[in-house]
């Protein structure tokens, strides 16, 4: 147990060391060259092949492919304004990801259905008050109670990172169930402060 988790934080030291280095030494330089050349979408070309090289080297390596896609973007993170930019870089955001929640989707065990509401409602219960409380008491002396009920309420979503945990879960023996009961768990928090939300945005002022 031990080895593996000192192996898994070198393995994201070495990531993330990688990353920086990219990001400080080799990145402007690649950046000011296709400026100066007036290229257009050779950058995000550049960008997606870095980023499926690094995910699958993490993949690999025994990390997962979300954490070495999460290394490779914040390798081009020195200048956020000039990606967001790319109208290109929008588009296969918003194709690529889709793809995500379809493979976990087809992971899901709806005929287990019957013997997960219980449990996934102590889930979401926890996740709920985990997330208000524990962002909003915090946040309570400085913003007042309002604004740090809204904070809180918008933190409870629980998507993407979770869902990545509990494949990798899946795929080192956890149950069908208890993954399937986390995945409905995590759906229905988004459901929550999708309908508490904009109920919370009309009805608290945000000042003091």
């Amino acid at each position: 147990m031990v080895l593996n988790l000192g192996y898994i934080v070198l393995l994201l030291t070495a990531f993330a060391v990688v990353a920086w280095f990219f990001s400080l030494r080799i990145e402007p330089r690649l950046t000011r060259v296709i400026v100066r050349n007036a290229l257009s979408h050779e950058l995000v070309v550049f960008m997606v092949a870095v980023g499926f090289i690094v995910a699958a080297l993490a993949e690999v390596s025994g990390l997962s492919l979300a954490v070495g896609a999460f290394i490779a973007g914040l390798a081009f993170s020195r200048d956020p304004s000039a990606m967001h930019e790319q109208p290109v870089l929008n588009g296969l955001y918003d194709f690529l990801t889709p793809f995500f929640f379809i493979s976990l989707g087809m992971l899901f065990d709806i005929s287990s259905l019957d013997g997960l509401i219980w449990p996934a409602a102590v889930l979401v219960l926890f996740a709920i008050l985990g997330k208000i409380l524990g962002v909003m008491l915090p946040a309570w002396p400085r913003l007042g109670f309002g604004a740090a009920l809204l904070l809180g309420v918008s933190m409870v979503p629980r998507m993407e990172i979770a869902m990545v945990v509990m494949q990798k879960g899946l795929e080192a023996g956890v149950s069908q169930s208890v993954f399937s009961a986390m995945i409905l768990a995590c759906f229905m928090t988004v459901l929550f402060t999708m309908l508490g939300l904009p109920v919370l945005l009309r009805r608290i002022p945000l000042a003091k």
